[in-house]
């Protein structure tokens, strides 16, 4: 009440009392406070827009290596200098490439490929990126390499072989079923002198329904 008398008393006068002043620890924590908002904020912005991102890209992202050879024929060579649709910026020269597209809607697949005296390696990649599957020359019998790639829903009607292949039953990623993709196989050539065995080697590669 008293406080109340003296503001009406200082405003009859004309008499103003100085605004409080604010300390410097007050200044900072304020401004402290709002960097910390602005930078949460960026952050989790940031987290939003990279995980997104990384989702919608293999299902708009046409430039592909598995798009591109869709166009192309069934088995091409990465070799570079060559001008076809794999023309890799930056080849490694102790390996020669060979790939072939599979298609599941066909049918179950065998991948096959004779295997060399030295490594190899043999992979399965799906459309819009990422290796489904991967073997090397240790799982060779007689001398060949052999995939028997199928969907969930083929596996139960396919029966199972003698044990040469390797079978693979493919799974589905994102929630949907892959039905394509494209085999890689690389053999390697460590000395330019074995490069023209590595490819007639690599050349062996088929992608056949089954």
């Amino acid at each position: 009440m008293k406080e109340t008398r003296a503001l009406k008393i200082d405003s009859a006068l004309g008499l103003r009392r100085p605004p409080a002043r604010r300390r410097p620890w007050q200044w900072l924590a304020r401004l402290s406070g709002e960097v910390l908002h602005a930078l949460v904020f960026g952050l989790t912005l940031g987290a939003l827009v990279h995980i997104v991102t990384v989702f919608v890209i293999p299902f708009v992202g046409t430039g592909d290596a598995v798009n591109r050879i869709s166009a192309a024929p069934s088995q091409a060579s990465v070799e570079p200098g060559k001008g076809g649709v794999f023309d890799p910026p930056w080849p490694d020269p102790a390996f020669v490439t060979m790939v072939c597209r599979f298609d599941l809607a066909k049918g179950p697949q065998r991948i096959r490929a004779r295997a060399p005296d030295g490594f190899a390696g043999l992979s399965l990649h799906a459309p819009g990126g990422g290796v489904l599957y991967a073997v090397t020359d240790e799982v060779a019998q007689a001398g060949e390499l052999s995939l028997h790639v199928m969907t969930p829903d083929q596996a139960p009607d396919v029966a199972r072989g003698d044990g040469a292949d390797v079978r693979f039953v493919v799974p589905a990623r994102y929630g949907m079923p892959v039905t394509h993709g494209l085999a890689v196989y690389r053999v390697m050539a460590p000395w330019p002198s074995l490069r023209d065995s590595a490819r007639a080697t690599a050349a062996t590669l088929r992608c056949d329904t089954d």
